[in-house]
C-alpha cells in the first residue's frame, strides 16, 4: 500500500495507459491534493479537454461545465506511485494553463486503483 506525501512526484496516467506528464505534489489535506503539473509526451492528446474546462471556469459559461467535467471523468485519471507501482484513482482533476494541478482522492482507496 502507497501513501503519498507532499514534495513526492507521482505519475499521471489515465485508462488508456498514456503518460500524461508528472505531478509535484505540494500538498495534502484530506483528501484534497494540490501539486504542480509538468506534461508528459501524451499530454498534447488530452490538453484540450482540460482547455475546455479552464476555458468554461474564466468565461462563466457554466452551461457548459457539465460537459467539460463529464470530458475530464471519461478520461479515467489515476496517479502512479512509479516506487511501488500503485495507481490512486482521482476525480475533479484539474490542470491549469499555468501547470497548476488539483485533484481528490479516496485517502483509504490509495491501493492497487481500488478505492
Amino acid at each position: 500500500m502507497s501513501t503519498l506525501a507532499a514534495t513526492q512526484t507521482v505519475l499521471l496516467t489515465d485508462a488508456a495507459r498514456r503518460d500524461l506528464g508528472r505531478v509535484r505534489i505540494e500538498s495534502i489535506e484530506g483528501g484534497l491534493l494540490l501539486g504542480d503539473f509538468e506534461p508528459g509526451p501524451d499530454y498534447p492528446a488530452v490538453e484540450p479537454v482540460f482547455r475546455f474546462f479552464s476555458d468554461v471556469v474564466e468565461q462563466q459559461s457554466f452551461s457548459y461545465l457539465d460537459e467539460a467535467e463529464s470530458a475530464i471523468v471519461r478520461l479515467g485519471i489515476r496517479l502512479l506511485v512509479e516506487e511501488s507501482g500503485d495507481l490512486i484513482p482521482v476525480y475533479d482533476v484539474q490542470i491549469y494553463p499555468d501547470g497548476g494541478f488539483s485533484c481528490r482522492f479516496s485517502p483509504a482507496g490509495q491501493r492497487n486503483g481500488h478505492p
